[in-house]
């Protein structure tokens, strides 16, 4: 009887935790932010800060206490935040004027301020070459820098308007050209492009992930579709329905999946249980305007939205004041 008892109890035990291990993202929370927009969000395991490049500087989120520092520094246009582990720096993109802005992230003084191409958007930090790759969306150019020496390290010819961006442990980055519909891979070492995948039944891709243990990149697209390539081979291997205008894709290495906000109000996940037949497995309702985000270290996604109101102009949907906030998910 006790060893009846035994296994039936075990096997409840091992049939909750396995449904935990599956159950969906919903929203448990919500942090108020101040008005106004926003582009990418990273997140700093130094500092437990959620950073969110805004127009005007950056904003950032203590995720243990949820404390909002409004501007933790001053910019112009801001797209994007990389952090530099262990040195207590960030590196961030000024699309107002053209520069890359390092700055302290305890106190936000600013250390630098540094040249780039046009238009920069995303930004990474790369630890095999410890340096900082800013994408050029106006002029199609990557432009290193060295955050410890806080100066440009050089640029790589790429084409085309520069979106995200993802790495390797080697010093390989691979970079979605929105205009061209193109995922192309470059080698930060030599300072070179390797090669150009054409992104079939794409339109404007922005997200990029590189499921690392899997050898597969996820491209995600405007017109709802996230095209899955070879890591080692550049080829094509899935294209798979997602939500509409997604900006970010998100690698879940824990659950080997890849997490997509969407636009148009809903978060798409990507299994990649069987790495050569990725689905989307799940379609978690979230908000309109919930289309980028970052997974921290505590298990929790964080996506940034507002609540919008139609333009009666027919132009960009405006935001509702004192809407704007952070959504948390958690599983």
């Amino acid at each position: 009887m006790r060893r009846v008892l035994f296994a039936l109890v075990a096997s409840i035990l091992a049939t909750s935790a396995q449904a935990a291990a599956d159950a969906p993202w919903k929203i448990v929370g919500h942090i108020a932010l101040p008005d106004g927009g926003w582009d990418y969000v990273s997140y700093d395991p130094d500092t437990k800060r959620i950073y969110l490049a805004r127009p005007d500087g950056v904003l950032a989120v203590d995720i243990a206490t949820r404390a909002v520092t409004p501007r933790l520094t001053e910019g112009s246009r801001m797209h994007g935040v990389a952090p530099v582990p262990g040195t207590g720096i960030a590196v961030a993109t000024n699309g107002g004027d053209d520069t890359a802005l390092v700055f302290e992230t305890a106190t936000g003084k600013k250390l630098a301020q540094i040249p780039t191409g046009k238009k920069p958007d995303a930004v990474l930090y790369d630890p095999a070459t410890k340096l900082v790759a800013v994408m050029n969306n106006g002029n199609g150019e990557i432009t290193l820098i060295d955050p410890q020496q806080k100066i440009s390290a050089g640029t790589i010819a790429v084409g085309g308007a520069l979106e995200f961006a993802a790495l390797d442990d080697a010093g390989k980055l691979w970079v979605n050209v929105e205009d061209k519909a193109e995922l192309v891979a470059v080698d930060l070492k030599t300072k070179r492009v390797l090669s150009t995948t054409k992104l079939p039944n794409c339109e404007e891709p922005t997200g990029l992930a590189f499921a690392a243990a899997e050898h597969r990149l996820v491209s995600v697209c405007k017109n709802g579709r996230a095209v899955v390539t070879d890591s080692r081979t550049g080829k094509v291997r899935a294209d798979i329905a997602i939500g509409k205008r997604p900006d970010a894709a998100i690698y879940d290495a824990k659950r080997h999946e890849v997490l997509v906000p969407c636009g148009e109000g809903v978060l798409s996940v990507i299994s990649f249980a069987d790495p050569e037949r990725p689905r989307t497995i799940a379609t978690v309702p979230t908000q309109q305007g919930a289309r980028t985000g970052t997974l921290a270290d505590d298990g929790r996604l964080y996506l940034p939205t507002a609540k919008f109101t139609p333009d009666p102009a027919g132009g960009r949907p405006k935001p509702v004041p004192g809407s704007t906030e952070l959504l948390v998910l958690a599983r």
